[in-house]
């Protein structure tokens, strides 16, 4: 039933593929010999092979993939323990579906990063880390962005009062990737310091135009 609701979480996610469902261990293990995944998503209490088990053959085989915990285990020792196998997040059972998909979403942001750029700038390498070791201590609050990420976004755009700019364009002069732009984007609009047209003049795949209004 728990893998059945996880399952309908992920396909929500158009940037995510499911590639295979298995309830326990050892069979994700024998899956893995001959299959690249991106992100698992493991269940601490399984049968034949439950998730630290699997977490330590995983990871003593040197495989790095990118792993969030979903799992009724909340003692502090259980999680001490989990999050040393480097996991990018941890949620506890029961969680409502925004949390869930706050968790792919940092995943994901975290793929951008790394499929986009070769070299990372600080302002990247912050916000890689903050993935990678779910530092959210600079995150605002509800909203999960970064109020030194915000501020330098809010710079760029009071140099271009006035301009026509996409995410692409604010992305490669902040040095952030196109995802997390559009996601500081999108708050900004509800704040109404930005508004935002459509451009179906691209010859393909229509452009979002933002309008920085201070």
């Amino acid at each position: 039933m728990v893998a059945a609701i996880n399952k309908q979480y992920v396909e929500r996610n158009n940037q995510l593929e499911l590639t295979g469902i298995f309830s326990n261990g050892n069979d994700g293990l024998k899956y893995l010999e001959n299959h690249k995944v991106d992100l698992i998503i493991l269940d601490m209490y399984m049968p034949i092979m439950d998730g630290q088990q699997f977490l330590k053959k995983l990871r003593s085989g040197g495989n790095t993939v990118d792993i969030i915990m979903v799992t009724a285990a909340s003692d502090i020792n259980s999680i001490r323990s989990l999050l040393s196998y480097g996991l990018i997040d941890y949620l506890v059972k029961p969680f409502e579906y925004s949390r869930f998909a706050k968790a792919l979403d940092k995943f994901t942001q975290k793929q951008d990063i790394i499929e986009h750029n070769r070299d990372l700038s600080q302002n990247q390498l912050d916000e890689f880390l903050s993935f990678t070791k779910g530092n959210e201590k600079e995150l605002l609050p509800s909203k999960g962005l970064q109020s030194k990420t915000l501020d330098s976004i809010r710079a760029y755009l009071n140099q271009h009062t006035g301009e026509d700019l996409t995410s692409e364009q604010i992305a490669d002069e902040v040095g952030l990737s196109r995802v997390t732009i559009r996601r500081y984007m999108n708050y900004l609009i509800e704040l109404k310091e930005v508004s935002s047209d459509v451009d179906y003049n691209t010859g393909g795949r229509p452009s979002i135009i933002y309008h920085y209004n201070r």
